[in-house]
């Protein structure tokens, strides 16, 4: 047993995350909220005897809300930006009529005369479009003929519209996607979309997207993280800081942030990148809405509707797999609202391999003159099955202040059964005993020497569980001046292999009997088109006769691994500007400090043999 934990001292965690992880740091976030309320004061009390204008900016179209959509003030030094509900205030301006320009990248700006009373707010809500469906009869009431277009592409131009206008604006380099750019993400694998982001690599395990490294450094040098808490991972059993995107949905964020420079206040182990999965809010769509899709899961090679056929395990199976996934936004109230999501994946897999093995320095072969001295080819089909649901609640305690709680929950089965055969002509170019058949070869044939040869049979049957719960607890207070923050967080990861008890080993090796010399014909680019085994007289053997073969290795391996992170965050920012040729920006002052808790353990059962 082994276990790594990053903080002073071992943190207790209790069994399950919705009470243990929440309850060991409930009294933190208090502490938190209290000490970071004492700054209020100070916060506003610039704004006496001036007004205040605040208000939410969406999108026209679509009536989601925009994230850092940006106000300037007309005659100011600086300018303002929207939180991730869309939400603004400005204070501090003089009382009377200001002008007000908001923008967002990719849709068409818009100038506002407000009129700010002294001691008072005002509200200005805002709707941007793009450039065309903004007409100036839409303001005069008319009715407007919109051109025709597709759903698909709409959703394209919002996603790269999010997408330049947050990596615009970002403090430091940052690729940032909306969850919707890519189209439908099939079972739901998270990397399967990061895949097609820049600078980012995906390592496949079993035809499923596993870690993901960012500039090309390691993967356990690339922090994940969902709403900025880190998440756990138990990383199939293996004593490492890899993240594995089995154990995430898709279905739960709603855009995807990959910063590619660090950032002081990011982890230690950020030197590739670091990940961030936001999750939906119940803010960003203007009024109720519920999304789903109800889909069937094919492969070309078995599309057999409604029988079922051998495999991938040790009985048959459909092929043919139903699924499902949906979002449903509430806003209870202008204030408060919840999103609840969930996703049921069943996904079947056929997985083929074929190696070609060349001698280049034996048996008289050489470099321009080489010889196929094995050939490996691979079955490996698979079933994968997902379940994930989140609920996010978030809680407006005022205009300039959001509390949001969220918790999620995802379930990861997948069952593989590969089966790999060698054919291995051997290395010597004499038979054995002497007589019989030398080795011989062209370009496109092998003719292996006799008693030289042999075929071997190797299979891999796993059945890998993965379970994952992750929650966390957001306070933030922005007001266009100051920003202050406090959250609390914890997740919990575990994942366990089984075989012997699932009726079957992890690993059997067999031998092929009576094996004299191999050929191979018709060897183009991926394999020989004709395999031939012989016996010591000349007799063809069949190789797909499991009565021709004697098993040699057996073994189960069950391994049980788990892995916690709890911790709590606190930021306050004073956002200040300064003058350089004529020209203002905001710079952030930002001090923050962060407590977590890292403990991993990973329990492997000794294979027997």
């Amino acid at each position: 047993m082994s276990s790594i934990e990053s903080a002073s001292r071992r943190t207790n965690l209790c069994a399950y995350l919705p009470v243990g992880l929440f309850r060991a740091r409930a009294r933190l976030f208090g502490i938190m909220i209290v000490l970071l309320s004492n700054a209020l004061v100070s916060a506003t009390a610039f704004a006496q005897g001036a007004g205040s204008v605040s208000g939410r900016v969406e999108n026209a179209l679509s009536g989601n809300s925009l994230n850092l959509a940006k106000i300037t003030v007309k005659g100011g030094n600086r300018d303002y930006f929207t939180n991730d509900y869309g939400d603004y205030q400005i204070s501090g301006l003089p009382a009377g009529e200001v002008e007000l320009t908001f923008a967002f990248t990719g849709l068409v700006s818009k100038t506002i005369a407000v009129t700010v009373t002294s001691g008072g707010n005002t509200v200005q809500n805002v709707s941007l479009a793009n450039a065309r469906y903004e007409s100036r009869v839409a303001d005069s009431g008319e009715t407007v003929e919109l051109d025709a277009f597709a759903v698909t592409a709409e959703r394209d131009t919002n996603a790269a519209s999010i997408a330049a206008n947050e990596q615009r604006y970002s403090a430091n380099l940052k690729n940032v996607v909306s969850a919707d750019a890519f189209g439908d993400v099939t079972e739901g694998n998270v990397g399967e979309f990061m895949k097609f982001l820049p600078g980012v690599s995906v390592d496949y395990v079993a035809a499923d997207v596993r870690t993901m490294a960012v500039r090309g450094f390691a993967d356990n040098f690339t922090s994940i993280s969902v709403n900025g808490a880190r998440m756990a991972s138990a990383s199939s059993g293996a004593s490492s800081r890899s993240f594995e995107f089995e154990q995430v949905s898709i279905n739960n964020m709603a855009r995807i942030e990959v910063t590619k420079a660090p950032l002081p206040s990011m982890p230690a182990d950020s030197l590739g990148g670091a990940v961030n999965m936001v999750s939906k809010n119940a803010f960003e769509r203007k009024g109720a809405a519920f999304k789903y899709r109800v889909y069937l899961s094919a492969n070309s090679e078995d599309l057999d509707l409604f029988s079922k056929t051998p495999g991938p395990m040790n009985k048959a199976t459909y092929k043919v797999l139903p699924g499902f996934d949906f979002d449903y936004t509430l806003p209870v109230s202008k204030t408060f609202g919840i999103v609840v999501t969930g996703l049921m994946s069943n996904q079947y897999n056929e997985q083929h391999r074929s190696q070609k093995t060349y001698n280049f320095a034996q048996a008289g072969a050489t470099a321009t003159n080489p010889y196929l001295q094995q050939y490996l080819f691979q079955d490996g089909p698979k079933n994968t099955f997902r379940r994930s649901a989140s609920v996010k609640a978030d809680w407006k305690i005022a205009p300039n202040q959001v509390l949001s709680a969220s918790v999620q929950g995802n379930y990861y089965l997948s069952q593989f059964g590969n089966r790999n055969y060698t054919y291995n002509v051997g290395t010597s170019a004499t038979s054995t005993p002497s007589g019989g058949t030398p080795l011989s070869w062209t370009e496109t044939s092998v003719t292996g020497a006799s008693g030289r040869g042999s075929v071997q049979g190797q299979t891999s049957f796993r059945d890998k569980y993965g379970a994952t719960v992750a929650g966390n607890v957001d306070w933030s207070y922005n007001s266009g001046n100051w920003e202050l923050g406090a959250s609390v967080n914890g997740s919990r990861s575990r994942t366990w292999y089984r075989d012997t008890g699932r009726g079957h080993f992890n690993e059997v090796r067999s031998q092929m009997i009576g094996v004299s010399r191999i050929s191979f014909t018709d060897i183009n680019e991926t394999r020989p088109g004709g395999i031939h085994v012989y016996n010591a007289a000349g007799q063809e053997l069949d190789p797909t006769l499991y009565s021709n073969y004697s098993i040699t290795f057996g073994r189960g391996s069950p391994i049980d691994a788990s892995d916690e992170f709890v911790g709590g965050n606190s930021t306050r920012s004073i956002i200040s500007t300064w003058a350089f040729r004529s020209r203002s920006s905001p710079a952030w002052i930002c001090a923050s400090k962060r407590a977590t808790s890292d403990v991993g353990m990973n329990r492997g059962i000794s294979p027997a043999r």
